[in-house]
C-alpha cells in the first residue's frame, strides 16, 4: 500500500490525549482553543518551560491545522454532543487529527499491521526497522516513535505488553456514521489512493484497528460515495 511520499516527522514528544479531548471539547463549546486550558492540563505531566511550550504548539496545531476535518466537526458535533459520544468514539476523532497532521502516525500504525497479523506481539526494534526503510534511520524517527506509541496506548489502540513489546487491543467498530467518514477520510488522504472500493475497505490497514462497516445508504460530506466507490478531491 503506497503512502503519500513524505519524510516530515513533526512530532517528538508525547501529547497526552485526555489533554487533546479536553481540548476539543472547550473548542466546540468557546469556539476557539484555549491555550491557557491546554498548557494548564499539560504542566501536569510535562516538566520544563521548552518542552511544555513546544507541547502547547502541537496541541493546537493538532486543534486548528487538520481543517477539512475540523470544519465537518464543528458542524456535526456541539459540545454537548461531543462528551455524549463513547470514549472510543472520541478517540477516533483524536488519532484522526494526529494523523492528518502528522502522517507519520499513520504510516506507524499501518506499517506494523502486518507484524500485528502475523504474531500477537511486536518489539520495538522490529517498528523502528520498519519505519526506517521510510524515514531513514536518525534521532527525529526514534523520537517521533517514542511520542507516538504511548498516544497510541491511551488512544486504546495497542497495549505494552512488557517493557519494548506491544500487543494489539480488539479492534474497535465505529458507531458514529461522521467519524466513520473522518477516519476514512484520513486513510484515502494520506495513501496514494484517489479512489477506494467500497469492499476492499475491511482489508486496509488503517481499519485494522478502528473499523468501519458502510451501508448503502451511507451519507457522506469530505468524499464522493457512487457506485460502490469512495473519492477525493486532492
Amino acid at each position: 500500500m503506497k503512502i503519500k511520499s513524505s519524510n516530515y516527522i513533526g512530532i517528538n514528544q508525547k501529547i497526552p490525549v485526555s489533554v487533546l479531548d479536553m481540548g476539543l471539547h472547550k473548542f466546540l463549546l468557546n469556539g476557539k482553543i484555549d491555550r491557557d486550558e491546554l498548557q494548564k492540563g499539560l504542566s501536569e505531566s510535562i516538566a520544563g518551560k521548552n518542552r511544555l511550550q513546544k507541547a502547547v504548539m502541537h496541541s493546537v496545531n493538532i486543534l486548528s491545522k487538520p481543517k477539512p476535518i475540523i470544519a465537518e466537526i464543528q458542524k456535526s458535533f456541539s459540545a454537548e454532543k461531543y462528551l455524549q459520544l463513547e470514549k472510543r468514539e472520541r478517540n477516533v476523532i483524536i488519532l484522526s487529527l494526529i494523523a492528518f497532521l502528522y502522517p507519520m502516525a499513520y504510516q506507524l500504525l499501518v506499517s506494523i499491521t502486518s507484524a500485528f497479523k502475523e504474531q500477537p506481539l511486536v518489539n520495538a526494534k522490529l517498528i523502528k526497522q520498519n519505519m526506517s526503510s521510510i524515514y531513514g534511520n536518525n534521532r527525529a524517527l526514534e523520537l517521533g516513535i517514542y511520542a507516538l506509541l504511548p498516544m497510541f496506548i491511551e488512544l486504546e489502540i495497542i497495549q505494552r505488553h512488557k517493557k519494548g513489546i506491544y500487543e494489539k487491543n480488539p479492534s474497535y467498530t465505529i458507531i458514529d456514521p461522521v467519524i466513520k467518514e473522518i477516519y476514512l477520510y484520513v486513510d484515502i488522504y494520506l495513501s496514494e489512493s484517489k479512489t477506494v472500493k467500497k469492499d476492499e475497505i475491511e482489508n486496509r490497514p488503517w481499519l485494522f484497528y478502528n473499523q468501519v462497516h458502510l451501508d448503502d445508504e451511507f451519507q457522506t460530506n469530505l468524499f464522493q460515495y457512487q457506485d460502490g466507490y469512495l473519492t477525493i478531491e486532492k
